[in-house]
């Protein structure tokens, strides 16, 4: 191991580090950074932890059996390492905006039943949420749309009760896949493991757009829009002056795969915690959106960046 600056560099033959790649990239998450698990040289940009990896080493002087601890030793480095950064690198963002809410979501003995009805037994000791944040557009009238939200579980799904006012429903776009954030729809923001990041054109996190017709869209790895309408179930009714939606959600992990007729969705239990985050895109009767209305404080630039940077969810924990 050679040390220049901040920079750590660790010297293997291909063939040794090709059993560990796995490990080591696991090790490599657990500071919340992941790496291509076929790369030979990698190196993470996270203030502090530097590391190059590469295969410059002859192999009839380098033996399994000889470096093995050594690679091991590389592997607890990994997970372990403090920072010792110079002044005059730049640090990297935290994995999650500051000032994110942090919501307790009640055990559902019984389900509530997806049926835009806020009178199920599960609702009542569920706590109200304001749906307040102006992301894009100008201030409200009360009128023009108000909004909160309760959350509950059970061990198979999250259930989602959403109520609010808006004079004005619209769905012009007819094609699902065609923008769909221009209509009024219903975000709905889901990061299973809480680990923030970019999941603009993965599916570290899910952010699914539930249309009036009760679809759910999103971006795919594929980059393009997709439908996810059989993660959910999906009603909203109007009862007077106000809209009630309920959605039932699957919860998947990141290793979720498109087209993939394997994916499971997790079991969920107490005490795990995920990123969570709503929003509403509010449309009355224009071209595009006029407003577009979240559950977490977005300042700055931060304003449009749920579909991309998990780090601006809020925290959601199970609770008994």
């Amino acid at each position: 191991m050679a040390i220049k600056g901040s920079v750590r560099y660790f010297s293997f033959e291909p063939n040794i580090l090709q059993p560990l790649r796995l490990d080591v990239s696991n090790s490599i998450r657990f500071i919340a950074l992941k790496v291509p698990l076929g790369a030979i040289a990698c190196l993470c940009y996270r203030s502090g932890t530097y590391f190059l990896l590469s295969g410059v080493c002859s192999a009839n002087t380098i033996t399994m059996k000889k470096y093995l601890p050594m690679i091991r030793a590389l592997q607890l480095l990994l997970m372990t390492t403090v920072s010792f950064a110079t002044a005059q690198e730049q640090p990297l963002a935290a994995s999650h905006d500051a000032d994110r809410s942090h919501y307790l979501a009640r055990f559902a003995n019984v389900a509530p039943s997806i049926d835009g009805s806020s009178n199920d037994v599960a609702w009542e000791s569920a706590q109200w949420r304001p749906l307040n944040n102006i992301w894009l557009g100008g201030p409200l009238e009360p009128t023009d749309f108000n909004g909160r939200y309760k959350v509950t579980w059970t061990e198979q799904k999250l259930y989602v009760l959403v109520e609010f006012t808006d004079d004005v429903l619209v769905d012009f776009h007819r094609d699902p896949l065609t923008q769909y954030w221009d209509d009024d729809c219903l975000e709905i923001f889901i990061d299973e493991d809480h680990s923030g990041g970019d999941h603009q054109y993965n599916h570290n996190a899910f952010a699914y757009h539930m249309s009036l017709d009760n679809r759910a869209i999103d971006i795919g790895s594929n980059k393009m829009a997709q439908e996810y309408t059989h993660h959910t179930r999906s009603q909203w009714r109007q009862q007077g002056d106000k809209v009630v939606w309920e959605i039932a959600v699957d919860i998947y992990n990141d290793k979720y795969r498109d087209n993939a007729d394997d994916n499971q969705p997790v079991e969920l239990k107490v005490g795990k915690v995920m990123g969570f985050m709503l929003a509403y895109c509010d449309n009355d009767r224009s071209e595009l959106r006029e407003h577009f209305i979240g559950s977490e404080h977005a300042a700055g630039d931060h304003k449009d960046r749920g579909w991309i940077d998990a780090g601006l969810f809020g925290t959601l924990e199970l609770t008994d």
